[in-house]
């Protein structure tokens, strides 16, 4: 198989631009340093409805925190149907991008801002290059969510059949 050069390229630099933010906005803190801000998953939109096909813009008010990842919701009653089942309707793979961990075997955190809704799932995406991909071939990237290797402790990529 063929190793895509575009997409590594492109994932690694996704990730060295996360770094470099997190590090600007003073990520890696001491614990008791204060706050972390989170990332705002699917900039703002609401995670149920966008399952649902609707885009709609959640309110700060109600958020609920999942995996890393702050959920805006347009209200106390959609929060608490994300709050009952978040598996369904957070973003897959922990948040990591697919294409990423399919064509690299890596762990890059996907832009919360950059996302696509596949099969009533959440899929977020290193960059809109990999975003690309993954729309151009759905059925190759969804199953790239990785799982515990349970021998050693680490997460590697599943693999088809597996």
């Amino acid at each position: 198989m063929r190793f895509p050069h575009s997409t590594w390229a492109a994932c690694m630099l996704a990730t060295l631009a996360f770094g470099w933010a997190l590090a600007a906005e003073g990520g890696n803190k001491a614990e008791g340093s204060g706050p972390q801000k989170l990332k705002v998953a699917l900039d703002g939109n609401c995670a149920v409805c966008a399952i649902g096909g609707k885009t709609v813009k959640g309110k700060p008010e109600f958020k609920s925190t999942f995996q890393g990842l702050e959920y805006y919701f347009p209200s106390k009653e959609i929060k608490e149907k994300f709050d009952a089942e978040p598996e369904r309707f957070a973003a897959q793979n922990m948040g990591y991008c697919n294409v990423c961990s399919v064509d690299m075997h890596q762990q890059v955190k996907g832009n919360p801002a950059i996302y696509a809704i596949h099969d009533s799932k959440i899929y977020l995406f290193a960059n809109q290059d990999a975003k690309k991909k993954f729309e151009e071939n759905p059925s190759r990237y969804a199953g790239g969510e990785p799982k515990k290797n349970e021998g050693s402790g680490q997460r590697v990529p599943r693999r088809e059949g597996s």
